[in-house]
Parts: C-alpha cells; sequence; structure tokens
C-alpha cells in the first residue's frame, strides 16, 4: 500500500501540483487528488490505481459507470458520483466546442490559454470538416521537450473515426523558442502522407513558445 503521508512531500499529488501545476501529475496522481482520501484499507494511490485498472487505462476512465465504480474499494457512492460529474463536465465542454469554426485566430487564442501554464511538451490534433468546423481535439502526446512522438496508427483511427475532412498539428516548446527540429517537421510530413490516405488534408503545424507562436505553412517548411 503507497500511503500519501509516507512519501517525500514534493511527491505527494497536491504538494506537487501547488508547486508545477497540474499537467506534472500523473494519471493516478491526478484522480487521487479528486478522490482526496483513502481507508484504513487502501490508501488513496492505490484506489486511483484500481479505478484505472478497473477502466483498462486512461482512454477509456469516462466509460465506467456508478456501478462499476462502487465496486472499487474505497470509492463510496459519494466519491463515485464526484467522479461522474467531471465525466459530464467533460463531455459538455467539449460538446460546447464542437461545430464552431475554426480559423487561425481561434486556435492561437484556444491553445495560448492551454498552454499558458503547460511545463511538459505536449502536442494537439485538432480535427475539421469540410466547412471548417471542429470535430475533435486530441491530445497526442505528452513528454519532455525535444520531438514530438506518437502513433501514427492511432492518428489515423481517429481521423476515420471522426470523418475529418482537415486538420492541423499544434505543440508548444515549454522552454520558449517555438522553432521546430528536424524531427518535428519529418514526424509531420509523415503525418500528413498516411492522412492523404483518407483524405483528410492538412492545415498547418503551430508551435506555441512561451510569447509567440510557429507556422510551418507560413514558413513554407512542409511541402504537400
Amino acid at each position: 500500500m503507497v500511503n500519501i503521508k509516507e512519501l517525500p512531500k514534493m511527491e505527494r499529488p497536491r504538494e506537487k501540483a501547488l508547486l508545477l501545476g497540474l499537467d506534472s501529475l500523473t494519471n493516478i496522481e491526478l484522480l487521487a487528488l479528486l478522490i482526496s482520501k483513502g481507508t484504513k484499507e487502501s490508501s488513496v494511490m492505490d484506489i486511483a490505481m484500481n479505478i484505472l485498472i478497473k477502466a483498462n487505462g486512461i482512454n477509456d476512465l469516462n466509460k465506467l459507470t456508478y456501478n462499476e465504480l462502487i465496486e472499487i474499494p474505497g470509492i463510496s457512492k459519494v466519491k463515485a458520483l464526484n467522479i461522474l460529474a467531471i465525466f459530464e463536465l467533460t463531455k459538455r465542454i467539449n460538446t460546447s466546442i464542437t461545430s464552431m469554426y475554426v480559423d487561425l485566430t481561434f486556435l492561437i487564442n484556444y491553445f495560448k490559454n492551454i498552454f499558458n501554464d503547460v511545463h511538459q511538451e505536449k502536442c494537439y490534433i485538432v480535427l475539421l470538416n469540410q466547412r471548417n468546423q471542429l470535430l475533435f481535439i486530441k491530445e497526442l502526446f505528452s513528454g519532455n521537450e525535444g520531438a514530438i512522438a506518437f502513433s501514427s496508427k492511432l492518428v489515423i483511427s481517429t481521423f476515420v473515426k471522426y470523418n475529418a475532412s482537415k486538420f492541423y498539428i499544434i505543440h508548444n516548446h515549454p522552454l520558449g523558442n517555438p522553432s521546430p527540429s528536424m524531427a518535428d517537421i519529418e514526424q509531420t510530413e509523415n503525418l500528413i502522407v498516411l492522412a492523404l490516405g483518407v483524405n483528410c488534408f492538412f492545415q498547418d503545424h503551430l508551435i506555441f513558445g512561451k510569447d509567440s507562436y510557429y507556422s510551418l505553412k507560413e514558413r513554407k517548411l512542409i511541402q504537400y
């Protein structure tokens, strides 16, 4: 059993989040923060881990039902409802932004807020229909600054699932310089080719630094 009180102070989810931001927490730590307290039999970290095991990973977490949650030792009826409320809010937020018209101004404003307090490199894909309406925004990668890396198979399946016609790649450089690396460019070029195979067309790759952004399309760094 992982006892929160036995962990070094800066490895405890609450203290870590306050110092480094919520994006620094692992999936288990985020759940532990939400659950708040453990029981005599199970620590809050153990309960969080069991939730992820029950869901078979983070991707299907929001598919857990009330009955499935309360089967997990340490999850009371109230905690189950708290977790389900988060799922419902997330669904409503996602629904509220879909079908919006997307242009460069929208993306700059939206992702400036997303990356404002992020300390890790993150990469997103933005899917549009033929009328430039938003279908879906998905995080593809989160890690140390270097080169974006993600599963091309996952991306292609996402194109097909949402019947997307167009896409943007958006990522950040937390250290400040938004200029792309050669690996960033190569990964983008590979994705453009794969997307063409399912009739989804590249719009741009935007990279955000601390105070500016970089457009690969504007700089003509991508051939497509």
